[in-house]
């Protein structure tokens, strides 16, 4: 049987099956619906949490950042600070005995200065100990408190000073020592003789610390005197030395030469003492020698060369190179000083030689301490007596400890 339209809607017409479907229709409908919009709501609600948790996520994030770099800042501040206590810490507890004594170095007035040409006065002497002063400025400075001390015990310290009637002490100055300085040298009876400083190409300078020392050539100059005793300032004289113009002399008479040049061998005392005649470097603390132009013109012909010698040790190097054991290319003799006259590294765990030598290469100051505690006291009140000399007005105490 056909149906018609009619039918179909008879059909939907039918309370029952109307509501029948409707029913399932519309329950069906609402719980897609609901369905989809829990799902939409769940997804929004998502969306917000996971948005918010993000949010919070990227505030933590931003605030865990901002803690870590006040931390950061923190540490850095107390690394810093901590390193400048350190440093003040070191300064002050590394602060040498040359702090305590420069305090009480008398400045001499200069306003009245006499002209240095009536200082360089000539003596007639035909001996010479000499010694170097570079010290640039007014500042008290460690080597002119040595630089006094040697001339003080030369002149002034009774079981010391030289003995006899031919023989200057003489500080040879360079432009940069203030006058003051001069003053003072000079009220102890130095000789002032002023100098040009010597500097060599910074390619040639192998050690900055030593820029000075081709300077003290220039007592190859100073021809007035047959024979020079030359002291570095950091020198500490236990006897008197007179004796060194003699051996030159003695030399001299007996090889027939004019020239004499004698140094100790660059080392240490221990291994220097039985064994002067050791070849190697000489050390030029201490040297003896008879001036002459022409030494003077060739060693500053060679100094420039410095492929030809040991640079790095500047004028000692130089002087080894003139005045060498083998293969000597400037017909120069070279004598084998005893080391008891120029005592190098001399330390507590050598004193046996303490009572032996005349002279102690050693001066004061931190590192210095380490050779001898014996040797540093003794340069420190041999520095003492000399400014007690000079303040002679008043009573000075000084303790090294």
């Amino acid at each position: 049987m056909k149906t018609s339209s009619l039918d179909n809607v008879n059909k939907y017409d039918s309370g029952y099956e109307i509501e029948d479907f409707s029913l399932e229709e519309v329950i069906t409908n609402e719980n897609e619906n609901d369905n989809e919009n829990e799902n939409e709501m769940e997804e929004t609600l998502l969306e917000k949490s996971m948005s918010s948790h993000g949010n919070k996520k990227i505030k933590r994030s931003k605030s865990n950042s901002s803690k870590r770099s006040r931390i950061i800042k923190i540490i850095l501040l107390i690394f810093i600070i901590s390193l400048i206590i350190e440093y003040i810490g070191f300064n002050i507890s590394n602060k040498d005995v040359n702090d305590k004594l420069r305090k009480y170095v008398k400045i001499e007035p200069t306003d009245d200065l006499d002209n240095y040409e009536h200082w360089n006065n000539t003596t007639n002497n035909k001996n010479a100990f000499l010694i170097m002063l570079t010290s640039e400025g007014e500042s008290v400075d460690n080597y002119y408190m040595y630089t006094s001390a040697i001339v003080y015990r030369l002149l002034h310290k009774e079981e010391i000073r030289t003995k006899r009637n031919d023989v200057d002490v003489v500080v040879m100055v360079t432009e940069d020592v203030a006058d003051w300085k001069l003053r003072g040298l000079h009220n102890l009876g130095a000789v002032i003789k002023r100098v040009h400083k010597i500097t060599m190409d910074s390619a040639i300078l192998k050690n900055k610390r030593w820029k000075n020392c081709y300077t003290k050539l220039q007592m190859f100059e100073m021809t007035e005197y047959e024979t020079i005793v030359y002291l570095d300032a950091d020198l500490f004289i236990k006897k008197n030395i007179d004796e060194l113009f003699d051996i030159a002399n003695d030399v001299r008479n007996k090889t027939g030469r004019n020239d004499f040049f004698g140094a100790v061998t660059d080392g240490p005392i221990r291994d220097m003492y039985n064994h002067k005649e050791n070849k190697g470097m000489l050390n030029a603390g201490i040297m003896i020698l008879t001036p002459e132009v022409t030494v003077y013109n060739d060693l500053l012909e060679l100094a420039p060369r410095s492929n030809l010698y040991n640079a790095m040790f500047m004028e000692q190097g130089l002087l080894s190179l003139y005045y060498t054991d083998d293969d000597n290319l400037f017909n120069r003799t070279r004598y084998h000083l005893d080391p008891r006259y120029n005592a190098q590294w001399l330390s507590d765990s050598n004193m046996e030689f303490y009572d032996k030598v005349y002279v102690i290469h050693q001066k004061l100051g931190k590192v210095e301490k380490a050779k001898s505690q014996q040797v540093q006291k003794d340069i420190f009140y041999s520095i003492v007596e000399w400014i007690q000399s000079v303040n002679k007005d008043k009573k000075i105490t000084i303790s090294y400890d």
